[in-house]
């Protein structure tokens, strides 16, 4: 039984509404693709993405998924994240007495090219 159905925005007005209605998130809006899954069926719907996607009756957004690398990262994205590598590196500097010298883009860096979950190849295998 498929009771789910997916929705593409790529109305900019759609996704600028729809950022604002998931609290400000402004990668909604800013993502290379942005995809709305929704339930289809019986319940009540979230009034205000329901609306702004036009959706029919009985059919509800369940979550929304960012894709790609949205094209944000102008002059003053650039300036706001070395602002923030610099605190962040004063802030590793003063909570490790010096021995911690690090960015914060280079942590999330090193966060992102561990392996993770490893354990999940083999079970899916099985």
């Amino acid at each position: 039984m498929h009771v789910t159905s997916v929705v593409q925005v790529n109305s900019q007005a759609t996704r600028a509404a729809l950022a604002e209605a998931a609290r400000g998130r402004p990668y909604v809006e800013n993502a290379a693709t942005f995809l709305v899954f929704c339930a289809d069926l019986q319940r009540n719907q979230p009034a205000t993405i329901t609306h702004l996607l036009g959706l029919p009756q009985q059919v509800f957004p369940i979550f929304g998924l960012c894709l790609g690398y949205p094209d944000q990262y102008s002059n003053q994205a650039l300036a706001q994240l070395t602002s923030y590598d610099a605190q962040i590196s004063a802030y590793y500097q003063q909570r490790s007495q010096g021995k911690l010298q690090l960015k914060f883009s280079q942590h999330i860096t090193k966060t992102m090219v561990k392996e993770a979950r490893p354990h999940m190849l083999p079970y899916l295998h099985n």
